[in-house]
């Protein structure tokens, strides 16, 4: 069996960290992003502050940018997440909740799509 770099795999391009609550997906993408100067990170079930002071009672360095999307959604979050990204020009872009921003119908087929988390 072949090990793999968490950090490098996250250098490739887009990742998708898919698993039940609490299993432990937000500390993992904490840390591999920590090495990136720059990342944004965009939630939509964590207010900023909650955000950073968890990272940090784990010893994980908070990214460079949150925004908390919690009363947001659909377009309006795609939209601003967008705006952000070109503005900003991050070297990393975490967004926790990808399902707040599709629909049902995308939501839906994107549960056939991907493979389950065990």
């Amino acid at each position: 069996m072949s090990t793999c770099n968490l950090e490098d795999l996250f250098k490739e391009g887009v990742v998708l960290v898919k698993g039940l609550p609490g299993s432990g997906k937000t500390l993992l993408v904490a840390k591999a992003v920590s090495q990136f100067k720059k990342a944004a990170w965009f939630t939509f079930y964590e207010t900023e502050d909650r955000l950073r002071k968890y990272l940090s009672s784990v010893g994980v360095n908070p990214p460079a940018y949150i925004f908390d999307l919690i009363s947001v959604g659909g377009r309006e979050a795609a939209s601003f997440i967008v705006e952000r990204v070109l503005q900003l020009k991050p070297d990393a872009v975490v967004i926790d909740g990808v399902n707040a921003i599709s629909g049902e119908a995308e939501r839906a087929s994107t549960r056939h799509f991907l493979p389950r988390a065990f």
